[in-house]
């Protein structure tokens, strides 16, 4: 069985499996065997209720707990903002201990062994999403500052938190670096 998780994660990227998909792949009673010990050796654990992880993905883990949010939501659009884009973009100096996406769909909260996420509703489309953002971990991108910033705005969250020097300058510096100046 270990050759067959192998395989999914080269060539699909796929290591978390929900129990019914864990079932589909263990189609006689010895691949049953296989996969409960498979459990026990802690090579397949449950990252979160219904979402099993297997281990030896080569997957970097800190991706992990994006690739967590994405498969509880298929079909919805996620990307990291708000307090945690903030953070990573730099005019926000607290670093947050919960990773926040923005979501098309509804608001809630995972809580797994890799990370918490907070999920929040935001009321935009997958086609603002995508222009506002730029690729970070596996399927979920990251906010440019403009977009997390709005949606704190939005939100009305933790803006007392926010540098709006630092903002200008995270903003002035990427619009030097795409015009291509170098500063002579």
């Amino acid at each position: 069985m270990d050759d067959l998780f192998q395989r999914l994660d080269a060539e699909d990227g796929r290591f978390l499996f929900t129990a019914d998909e864990l079932t589909e792949l263990a189609l006689d009673p010895h691949d049953a065997l296989l996969l409960d010990d498979m459990i026990d050796d802690v090579r397949i654990i449950e990252a979160v209720e219904g979402i099993f992880l297997w281990t030896g993905t080569t997957v970097e883990q800190l991706e992990w707990p994006f690739r967590i949010a994405q498969k509880l939501r298929p079909g919805e659009t996620l990307y990291e903002s708000f307090e945690s884009a903030a953070s990573g973009h730099g005019f926000i100096s607290q670093i947050p201990m919960i990773y926040t996406l923005g979501t098309t769909g509804e608001s809630g909260y995972l809580k797994t062994r890799y990370g918490h996420v907070e999920l929040t509703h935001v009321e935009r489309s997958p086609e603002e999403i995508e222009r506002m953002t730029r690729p970070a971990y596996g399927p979920v991108r990251i906010a440019r500052p403009e977009l997390a910033l709005d949606d704190l705005r939005r939100k009305d969250r933790n803006l007392h938190l926010v540098n709006m020097e630092d903002y200008e300058e995270v903003v002035n510096e990427l619009v030097h670096d795409q015009s291509g100046g170098s500063g002579n």
